[in-house]
């Protein structure tokens, strides 16, 4: 066991803690109570990595927590968790209690990994689950009991896939059965908790392990069903995976951010796109986009596609989800085996697409040189959806040829249509 050790040694340190979180843990010590840096950040930091989060653990209770920092949001305090708020960021400071203390609430933890804390001002480290022993080997390994680990907290068997994912972990096999035997009770979950653990999740490097985990322990069936009975890959896919395999892949090739990166996650299933995110929770706004993107994926053929066609595509899905659907056609040229560079590729249709942007071209209705006040004037109509149809049929005139976009031309197409 490694622990415990002198943070010099295991080349983690107080040295490496931001100075504002420095200050809460030095205020909490002062005020006369012990205090750690536990968890994540010192897996980090033993990774070389940098940390994106700091909790902290002490034997102060969360009012007096509360009573000690001027800014802090009672996140948890039934639970004993209140978040400190300093200019820089966020800061979980968790309460341990009972006989055992500080190795108590290790015990506790999900995976030994993040049983890890450093302790102020001695600065030594306390691993007593040998969480670096697997970080050493490269495992993930539940502490304890792996069952009784994830009874407590459900959501853990997906954070077992999500640490898989972004730090290209091996499970370990006693907590590999674990997760299999208790995947049925991430349905108790939260739906928001399962939705903010998948888009991290999505953010790996390493999803094709990710999948096979989910896949054969079964909690891809109970949080995206959808996906997880669907077999074949869908054609031309050349190298005959599943189709989960083929979206892991789609998946890596995108840029990580949470919007395209799940577009590509439900991008074999856009039917099933909205059910997906309204059950996840997802905000209207990100459900709309995704939707988009993935009802209206950039097809092979779009190298065949005219100026005509490209500027109707460009209108349909918006310039603000331009990006994301080509680098979501490219990523899934690249999962078949082609090449975006090559002719008919989407990096020509990149090239076409900057041309025509540069060309000012209108392809929001609201850039024609009439608006829905000059249509009601022209044709001395009242106000309603047939001014809405107008302008569609208008602005569809205006993709077909830009140079229509003058407001004498568009008047004069008005009188002639529809003042017969």
């Amino acid at each position: 066991m490694l622990g415990p050790d002198t943070a010099e040694d295991s080349n983690v340190s107080l040295q490496s803690v931001p100075a504002d979180v420095l200050k809460v843990i030095d205020r909490l010590f002062r005020s006369g109570f012990a205090v750690y840096v536990v968890g994540g950040a010192l897996r980090d930091l033993r990774l070389g990595l940098a940390p994106k989060d700091w909790d902290l653990a002490t034997d102060a209770l969360p009012e007096q927590v509360a009573a000690i920092f001027p800014r802090i949001v009672p996140i948890g305090i039934r639970h004993g968790t209140v978040m400190v708020l300093t200019k820089q960021r966020e800061i979980e400071v968790t309460t341990f209690s009972g006989s055992k203390g500080i190795l108590g609430d290790l015990g506790r933890r999900d995976f030994t990994m993040n049983a890890l804390a450093l302790s102020y001002p001695e600065e030594i480290l306390l691993d007593p689950h040998d969480g670096q022993i697997d970080l050493r080997k490269q495992t993930l390994r539940a502490v304890g009991d792996a069952r009784s680990r994830f009874a407590e907290d459900p959501l853990r068997t997906l954070r077992a896939a999500r640490f898989v994912s972004t730090y290209g972990l091996h499970v370990e096999p006693g907590t590999l059965d674990a997760i299999a035997c208790m995947a049925e009770s991430i349905g108790t979950t939260a739906a928001e908790r399962v939705r903010e653990e998948i888009f991290k999740l999505l953010s790996g490097e390493n999803l094709l392990e990710a999948f096979d985990l989910m896949q054969g322990s079964g909690l891809l069936r109970k949080i995206l069903p959808e996906l997880a009975f669907l077999g074949s890959p869908p054609p031309p896919c050349r190298d005959g995976n599943s189709t989960y395999s083929h979206t892991a892949t789609v998946i890596r090739c995108c840029p990580p951010s949470s919007r395209i990166r799940t577009a590509a996650l439900l991008h074999s299933i856009p039917g099933s796109a909205p059910t997906v995110l309204n059950r996840w929770k997802a905000s209207a706004r990100l459900t709309r986009e995704i939707v988009a993107l993935t009802a209206d994926q950039i097809p092979s053929a779009a190298g065949s596609w005219t100026d005509a066609q490209l500027r109707r595509y460009i209108a349909r899905i918006g310039l603000d989800l331009l990006p994301d659907a080509l680098d979501l056609a490219s990523a899934h040229e690249r999962s078949l085996g082609f090449d975006p560079t090559e002719p008919g590729g989407t990096q020509e249709l990149r090239m076409r697409i900057s041309r025509q942007i540069e060309q000012r071209v209108p392809f929001d209705i609201k850039n024609l040189a009439i608006d829905g006040h000059d249509v009601v004037k022209i044709l001395a109509i009242k106000p309603g959806s047939l001014v809405g149809d107008i302008l569609r049929r208008l602005h569809q005139k205006v993709l077909d040829d830009p140079a229509l976009n003058r407001k004498e031309i568009l008047v004069e197409f008005l009188r002639k249509e529809y003042l017969k």
